[in-house]
């Protein structure tokens, strides 16, 4: 029970409706401005009202957007410096210790995964969970839909390892003879079984490290609050080394978490699921979370919906829950180490999203979900405005060059609208580069980055990289929509987790039509743009066809050289750790579970090396002794199999038969005694542990 100092729920609603008032007022003024000022450059430029109306009404539709993260983000600042400590509204100030029939299961749902990688982040968190007396009343379960047997072999034999290592975890393997509806049907399998016996889930992913201050802090929180669905965790990016990775942790580390204190701000109680490093209200989430079966339809996936996460989110919100996203909790996740990699998750977070546009209007979600969902659909679609901008910037600059004396007159006319215009524009860089790092300096964490001047200097460099980066992934974005409308699939490849390097080869399969996007891009920009530069208008306008092409270098540098860029990134560069350029808290401090992580992965993978396969399964008498508790006996199945594989050796059956035999107790007795003797037979035995 709450004791009597503890404060009492704040009204939610009426405080996050009286803060949305200043953001929308903000925004719409800035929209207003922006917006005034690219309706007199269309003007300009001399081009018709049937461009300009909808131009503008694309320009202000998604501008509010971006200036509404804009005014967020100078209100997250300040709402970061004061801390939860200082804010009223925050629900950590209303939890209590956890009641004794409070039970949490720990899921991990996995499909292909590095078992090792998987058993060591499972280790470390135990470990560290294990200092708490709570820690009793938390379960593991390792819930597996991978598909190919050798893996099913490698993630039980984890899951044994993880039960001697550590005799006070209760450690549980699943494994679905049918993946049906993947991690949805994954985690509903589990509910339907185990549910029931748990008040909160925490849900991990394959790659997800949470450390136990940060899952003990979350569940009393949660029961504290009765009226809280959900808690998301700051998910912070770590262990991986490529280039790629550093600068993608970097990135990450410095500029979300402002972000997301500006949401929280504005939206108390109504934040954001990731599907991981979260927990969750059991009985709420069972309620209030079941996804539809969607048809196909034309571009439209069938099936369940990919990206469920931010729709849970959005049906525990419509059904009265708060859900949380809090920066101020610690937890960490991997990252794709490549571009390649990054792509082939961004295909799937793509086809997800736009599946939002099917189901973002049901009654089950509160308006402001709905918009949520819809605005994160359409973010997708901003390859296709932005390479509309483009042409309407060429056609522009062409316009200038074709009449110099009327840009010349207008620009003198209007000079005070294009110096708002680029001052702004300068005011929003600044604003984006300099507020996380004033942060930083102001809690005195810099020096987690490296020092204030490293940090100033791999931030500039994040800024020009971004610039070179972002056309690529506005051109691979283009292609994955075309894909989508076509009612394609895009194939990666299968996701990978570790650090990878990328060959040339590949590179080229992957990239080669963006560089050669960005060369006749660069050939348009020349032969096109700049041709009507004639002497007099390098007169009038002072200005030269070089410095010209000046401005479009960031463009075309990253979309020409993105076969190298690719390649190059996804190298390990040791001298940026030396130097620590792009260097990130959990490398200057690590955590004791990531540190815990990297020691017990090589301990995992000498227990269970990557050679271990289905045969192992019936050879290993350590493993046989604890396999075997893991399995029933089926009198109809036994006495359906044992005459159709009798005589057959374990080698020569087919997966599905091995399936079948690691199954069945008494089937599984029989092949593992006949490889016993067989290995006694040829003067060995069986390797024990």
């Amino acid at each position: 029970m709450s004791s009597p100092d503890t404060p009492a729920a704040p009204d939610l609603e009426s405080v996050g409706a009286r803060r949305l008032r200043w953001n929308r007022l903000l925004s719409f003024g800035l929209v207003g401005a922006t917006t005034t000022a690219s309706w007199h450059f269309l003007v300009i430029y001399g081009y018709p009202l049937w461009v300009i109306i909808p131009v503008m009404a694309a320009q202000s539709s998604l501008g509010y957007l971006g200036m509404s993260f804009f005014v967020g983000t100078w209100f997250g600042f300040f709402a970061a410096l004061r801390g939860p400590e200082g804010d009223p509204h925050h629900p950590a100030h209303r939890a209590r210790d956890l009641d004794p029939d409070t039970r949490i299961a720990i899921l991990m749902p996995v499909y292909h995964e590095d078992p090792r990688r998987v058993g060591a982040g499972l280790g470390a968190m135990w470990e560290d969970l294990r200092r708490y007396p709570e820690a009793t009343r938390f379960d593991i379960f390792l819930l597996s839909d991978s598909r190919k047997l050798d893996s099913c072999v490698q993630e039980e034999w984890i899951a044994h390892v993880l039960s001697d290592a550590y005799p006070d975890a209760r450690v549980v393997y699943r494994h679905r003879a049918s993946n049906a509806a993947a991690k949805i049907g994954n985690i509903a399998d589990f509910l339907r079984r185990w549910g029931a016996g748990y008040r909160y889930l925490l849900m991990l992913d394959a790659d997800s490290i949470v450390p136990a201050e940060s899952v003990m802090r979350m569940a009393r929180i949660m029961e504290g609050n009765p009226r809280i669905g959900l808690i998301q965790a700051f998910p912070s990016m770590v262990i991986r080394s490529t280039l790629y990775a550093r600068i993608s942790r970097f990135a990450s580390a410095i500029s979300l978490k402002v972000g997301l204190y500006g949401q929280l701000f504005f939206y108390p109680g109504k934040g954001f699921y990731y599907g991981h490093n979260a927990i969750i209200r059991t009985d709420a989430f069972m309620a209030h979370c079941g996804l539809p079966i969607l048809r196909r339809k034309g571009p439209w996936m069938a099936g369940k919906p990919l990206s469920h996460d931010f729709v849970e989110a959005a049906l525990l919100e419509g059904a009265g829950y708060e859900v949380w996203t809090l920066p101020d909790i610690d937890s960490f996740e991997e990252l794709p180490t490549n571009m390649i990699d990054d792509m082939q998750r961004e295909v799937r977070w793509m086809y997800g999203s736009l599946v939002w546009l099917r189901i973002f209007l049901t009654s089950r979600i509160t308006p402001l979900y709905q918009a949520r969902l819809f605005t994160s659909t359409i973010n997708y679609l901003n390859p296709l405005f932005g390479w509309i901008f483009f042409a309407m910037t060429l056609f522009g600059v062409r316009y200038v060059f074709e009449h110099p004396l009327r840009a010349h007159a207008i620009m003198r006319q209007y000079a005070l609208l294009f110096a708002f215009s680029f001052a702004f524009l300068i005011f929003s860089i600044l604003t984006r580069l300099l507020l996380p790092i004033l942060y930083l300096w102001k809690t005195r964490t810099a020096r987690l980055y490296g020092g204030v001047v490293k940090l100033l200097w791999s931030h500039l460099l994040l800024f020009f990289y971004g610039l070179a980066i972002g056309p690529i992934f506005m051109t691979q974005y283009t292609r994955m929509l075309w894909h989508w409308i076509k009612g394609e699939k895009m194939h990666w490849g299968e996701q990978n987790r570790a650090d990878r390097g990328v060959s040339w080869e590949e590179a080229f399969r992957h990239f080669w039509w963006v560089s050669a996007t960005g060369i006749g891009l660069a050939w348009l920009v020349w032969h096109f743009v700049l041709a009507p530069m004639t002497a007099f208008a390098r007169t009038i306008l002072h200005v030269s066809a070089w410095k010209m092409m000046f401005w479009y270098v960031p463009l075309l540098s990253g979309l020409i050289g993105s076969v190298w860029l690719v390649r190059f990134t996804s190298r390990e560069i040791p001298w940026l750790n030396r130097m620590r350029w792009f260097a990130t808290p959990q490398e200057i401090e690590p955590h004791f579970v990531v540190t815990g992580t990297l020691r017990l992965e090589p301990v995992m993978a000498a227990r269970v090396p990557g050679h271990v396969r289905a045969d192992d399964a019936v050879r290993d008498p350590w493993f046989a002794l604890r396999h075997r508790r893991l399995c029933a006996e089926r009198p109809a199945k036994y006495a359906f199999w044992q005459p159709r594989l009798e005589g057959r050796s374990f080698a020569d059956l087919s997966d599905g038969e091995k399936r079948i035999v690691l199954s069945e107790r008494r089937l599984y007795d029989l092949y593992h005694r006949d490889a016993w003797l067989a290995d006694a037979q040829a003067g060995g035995s069986p390797e024990k542990d």
